[in-house]
């Protein structure tokens, strides 16, 4: 008779199997657990950080641990548009598709100043629409 849960399984394993993750702000905090999470699970995750130095160390961190295979590092700047189609152009290259993006917003944003830092800073609707859009169309 027919397990309706061993097909589950099957395709998430699958999905799994092949897919790919970007993490951004990942060099630490809740970003560098959300790597940490989606490579323990076979997820290839290209962790980003605006800072190369701290981004790199996290990458050692994560490939001490043994999740060496599953996790690369790319430089993001999310304000930056060319930072942005740099990256898209490395997902293509190197993975050819993107499955999973995870955006952190800030660790200084709270409730109060959430929009006035939208209103009044370099981050703001347009790069982040355009972080997602670029990254959607690979």
């Amino acid at each position: 008779m027919h397990n309706p849960n061993n097909s589950c399984c099957f395709l998430v394993t699958i999905f799994l199997f092949f897919s790919y993750a970007v993490v951004t702000g990942a060099n630490k905090g809740i970003g560098f657990e959300i790597c940490r999470q989606l490579a323990s699970k076979g997820i290839v995750v290209v962790l980003t950080s605006r800072n190369e130095k701290r981004g790199l160390e996290s990458v050692q961190k994560l490939k001490e641990s043994g999740l060496s295979d599953f996790v690369v590092f790319h430089q993001l700047d999310v304000a930056d548009i060319n930072s942005i189609a740099s990256l898209a152009d490395f997902i293509k290259s190197q993975y050819g598709k993107l499955d999973i993006l995870v955006w952190l917003k800030p660790s200084f944003f709270n409730a109060l100043d959430f929009l006035f830092f939208f209103k009044n800073s370099n981050l703001n609707f347009y790069s982040i629409f355009y972080l997602i859009k670029t990254l959607y169309y690979i």
